[in-house]
Protein backbone atom coordinates (compact mmCIF):
# COMPACT_ATOMS: atom_id res chain seq x y z
CA UNK A 1 0.00 0.00 0.00
CA UNK A 2 1.62 3.72 -0.62
CA UNK A 3 2.09 5.33 2.13
CA UNK A 4 0.76 8.70 2.80
CA UNK A 5 2.64 12.08 2.34
CA UNK A 6 0.57 14.35 4.15
CA UNK A 7 -2.34 14.14 7.11
CA UNK A 8 -4.46 16.79 8.45
CA UNK A 9 -5.87 17.98 11.70
CA UNK A 10 -8.63 20.20 12.20
CA UNK A 11 -10.96 21.33 15.63
CA UNK A 12 -14.41 20.64 15.96
CA UNK A 13 -16.99 23.39 16.15
CA UNK A 14 -16.82 23.74 19.97
CA UNK A 15 -12.92 23.46 20.17
CA UNK A 16 -13.34 20.28 22.73
CA UNK A 17 -12.18 17.71 19.90
CA UNK A 18 -9.34 17.05 17.03
CA UNK A 19 -9.74 15.15 14.33
CA UNK A 20 -6.69 13.91 12.86
CA UNK A 21 -5.95 11.85 9.39
CA UNK A 22 -2.64 10.10 9.92
CA UNK A 23 -0.28 7.72 8.93
CA UNK A 24 -1.14 5.22 11.22
CA UNK A 25 -1.16 3.04 13.63
CA UNK A 26 0.87 4.94 16.01
CA UNK A 27 1.79 1.96 17.60
CA UNK A 28 5.95 1.83 16.46
CA UNK A 29 5.55 -2.68 16.63
CA UNK A 30 2.82 -2.75 14.61
CA UNK A 31 4.00 -4.83 10.87
CA UNK A 32 4.00 -2.66 7.80
CA UNK A 33 1.11 -4.37 6.40
CA UNK A 34 -1.01 -2.87 9.29
CA UNK A 35 0.03 0.75 9.32
CA UNK A 36 -2.76 2.25 6.73
CA UNK A 37 -3.93 5.57 7.23
CA UNK A 38 -6.10 6.20 10.00
CA UNK A 39 -9.00 9.02 11.24
CA UNK A 40 -8.54 9.55 15.21
CA UNK A 41 -10.81 11.83 17.10
CA UNK A 42 -8.54 13.40 19.84
CA UNK A 43 -9.22 15.03 22.97
CA UNK A 44 -7.89 18.43 22.74
CA UNK A 45 -7.40 18.83 26.62
CA UNK A 46 -4.84 15.82 27.02
CA UNK A 47 -4.49 14.35 23.96
CA UNK A 48 -6.05 10.88 24.50
CA UNK A 49 -7.08 9.46 21.89
CA UNK A 50 -11.21 8.50 21.70
CA UNK A 51 -11.36 7.16 18.80
CA UNK A 52 -10.07 5.79 15.52
CA UNK A 53 -10.82 4.20 12.15
CA UNK A 54 -8.91 3.18 9.30
CA UNK A 55 -9.65 5.32 5.93
CA UNK A 56 -8.69 2.64 3.51
CA UNK A 57 -6.88 5.64 1.66
CA UNK A 58 -3.56 6.12 0.33
CA UNK A 59 -2.91 10.45 0.23
CA UNK A 60 -0.80 13.06 -1.00
CA UNK A 61 -3.26 15.55 1.57
CA UNK A 62 -6.00 16.21 3.23
CA UNK A 63 -8.36 18.44 4.68
CA UNK A 64 -10.91 18.77 7.35
CA UNK A 65 -14.27 20.51 7.27
CA UNK A 66 -15.57 21.05 10.25
CA UNK A 67 -19.83 21.03 10.71
CA UNK A 68 -22.05 23.20 13.55
CA UNK A 69 -22.15 20.10 15.27
CA UNK A 70 -19.31 18.99 17.11
CA UNK A 71 -19.52 15.22 16.80
CA UNK A 72 -18.94 15.74 12.92
CA UNK A 73 -16.50 16.38 10.22
CA UNK A 74 -15.85 15.87 6.57
CA UNK A 75 -12.50 14.74 5.25
CA UNK A 76 -11.76 15.24 2.03
CA UNK A 77 -8.32 13.09 0.94
CA UNK A 78 -6.51 13.88 -2.22
CA UNK A 79 -5.12 10.72 -3.71
CA UNK A 80 -3.34 12.83 -6.52
CA UNK A 81 -4.96 11.26 -10.10
CA UNK A 82 -6.60 8.38 -8.66
CA UNK A 83 -8.76 10.72 -7.09
CA UNK A 84 -10.26 12.12 -4.12
CA UNK A 85 -12.38 10.02 -1.37
CA UNK A 86 -14.49 11.98 0.62
CA UNK A 87 -15.71 10.57 4.25
CA UNK A 88 -17.78 11.58 6.41
CA UNK A 89 -17.16 11.25 10.38
CA UNK A 90 -20.39 10.94 13.12
CA UNK A 91 -18.75 10.78 16.66
CA UNK A 92 -21.42 10.22 19.53
CA UNK A 93 -18.58 10.22 22.30
CA UNK A 94 -17.96 6.54 22.26
CA UNK A 95 -17.95 5.59 18.46
CA UNK A 96 -16.91 6.60 15.44
CA UNK A 97 -18.58 6.47 12.31
CA UNK A 98 -17.63 6.62 9.03
CA UNK A 99 -19.71 7.39 5.80
CA UNK A 100 -18.16 7.76 2.08
CA UNK A 101 -19.73 10.18 -0.20
CA UNK A 102 -19.43 10.69 -3.85
CA UNK A 103 -17.86 7.33 -5.57
CA UNK A 104 -14.63 8.21 -4.01
CA UNK A 105 -14.43 11.08 -6.70
CA UNK A 106 -15.77 14.15 -4.55
CA UNK A 107 -13.85 17.05 -3.03
CA UNK A 108 -15.76 18.47 -0.08
CA UNK A 109 -15.36 22.55 -0.06
CA UNK A 110 -18.20 23.51 2.62
CA UNK A 111 -21.34 23.06 4.99
CA UNK A 112 -24.25 25.36 5.05
CA UNK A 113 -25.04 27.38 8.14
CA UNK A 114 -27.28 24.85 9.46
CA UNK A 115 -25.36 21.84 9.00
CA UNK A 116 -27.87 20.36 6.63
CA UNK A 117 -26.15 20.61 3.65
CA UNK A 118 -22.80 19.77 1.79
CA UNK A 119 -20.98 21.65 -1.28
CA UNK A 120 -18.17 19.70 -3.33
CA UNK A 121 -16.89 19.71 -6.40
CA UNK A 122 -15.52 16.83 -8.66
CA UNK A 123 -12.04 15.06 -8.33
CA UNK A 124 -11.54 16.99 -12.01
CA UNK A 125 -13.47 20.25 -11.05
CA UNK A 126 -16.37 19.95 -13.86
CA UNK A 127 -19.19 19.47 -11.53
CA UNK A 128 -20.82 20.83 -8.26
CA UNK A 129 -23.21 19.85 -5.86
CA UNK A 130 -25.07 20.32 -3.21
CA UNK A 131 -25.78 17.56 -0.88
CA UNK A 132 -28.11 16.43 2.16
CA UNK A 133 -25.60 16.15 5.16
CA UNK A 134 -27.87 12.80 6.57
CA UNK A 135 -26.78 10.69 3.74
CA UNK A 136 -24.47 12.43 1.09
CA UNK A 137 -27.73 12.17 -1.46
CA UNK A 138 -27.32 15.16 -3.98
CA UNK A 139 -29.95 17.78 -4.24
CA UNK A 140 -28.88 20.02 -6.34
CA UNK A 141 -25.98 19.90 -9.41
CA UNK A 142 -24.60 22.95 -11.30
CA UNK A 143 -22.23 21.74 -14.91
CA UNK A 144 -18.99 23.60 -15.76
CA UNK A 145 -19.95 23.36 -18.92
CA UNK A 146 -22.61 26.04 -18.59
CA UNK A 147 -19.83 28.55 -17.50
CA UNK A 148 -18.37 30.74 -20.07
CA UNK A 149 -15.06 30.61 -21.43
CA UNK A 150 -12.26 33.39 -20.94
CA UNK A 151 -13.14 35.88 -22.69
CA UNK A 152 -9.64 35.90 -24.81
CA UNK A 153 -11.05 32.95 -26.83
CA UNK A 154 -13.45 33.20 -29.50
CA UNK A 155 -16.81 31.59 -29.28
CA UNK A 156 -16.27 29.62 -32.48
CA UNK A 157 -13.32 27.86 -30.51
CA UNK A 158 -13.23 24.02 -29.51
CA UNK A 159 -10.23 23.83 -27.38
CA UNK A 160 -11.16 22.12 -24.18
CA UNK A 161 -8.51 24.40 -22.38
CA UNK A 162 -10.65 26.83 -22.49
CA UNK A 163 -13.15 25.82 -20.97
CA UNK A 164 -13.91 27.37 -17.30
CA UNK A 165 -14.16 24.98 -14.27
CA UNK A 166 -14.69 25.38 -10.79
CA UNK A 167 -11.57 25.76 -8.07
CA UNK A 168 -11.24 23.32 -4.98
CA UNK A 169 -12.74 26.51 -3.03
CA UNK A 170 -15.86 27.40 -2.73
CA UNK A 171 -18.74 27.96 0.12
CA UNK A 172 -22.55 28.59 1.24
CA UNK A 173 -23.03 32.61 1.92
CA UNK A 174 -26.61 31.47 3.28
CA UNK A 175 -28.65 27.83 2.89
CA UNK A 176 -29.79 28.68 -0.68
CA UNK A 177 -26.58 30.90 -2.18
CA UNK A 178 -23.41 29.66 -2.89
CA UNK A 179 -19.87 32.05 -3.79
CA UNK A 180 -18.06 29.62 -6.08
CA UNK A 181 -15.11 30.74 -8.28
CA UNK A 182 -13.20 29.86 -11.69
CA UNK A 183 -9.65 31.90 -11.14
CA UNK A 184 -7.74 29.01 -11.17
CA UNK A 185 -8.84 27.84 -15.31
CA UNK A 186 -8.50 31.46 -15.89
CA UNK A 187 -4.33 31.53 -14.55
CA UNK A 188 -3.30 30.65 -18.19
CA UNK A 189 -4.98 33.06 -20.08
CA UNK A 190 -5.31 36.26 -17.98
CA UNK A 191 -7.07 37.01 -14.95
CA UNK A 192 -10.98 36.46 -15.23
CA UNK A 193 -13.80 36.53 -12.65
CA UNK A 194 -15.45 34.27 -10.75
CA UNK A 195 -18.85 33.82 -10.92
CA UNK A 196 -21.41 32.93 -8.11
CA UNK A 197 -23.66 30.02 -8.56
CA UNK A 198 -26.92 29.81 -6.71
CA UNK A 199 -28.75 26.90 -6.17
CA UNK A 200 -32.00 25.98 -3.73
Amino acid sequence: MPTANRGSAGFSSEGKTVWAHVHGPLEHDAPDSDRGEEWLVIDAADGAVLARTQTRTAAVGSVHVPHPDPGQMGLTIGEGQDGSPLRWGKWDGHALIVHSFGDEDRVLLWVSPSGDRLLTVTHDQDVLAVHLAADGSIVAELNADVLPPHPVFKEETTDDEAQAFFDYEGGFVDENTLLVGTVESDEGFGTGSSPRSTCS
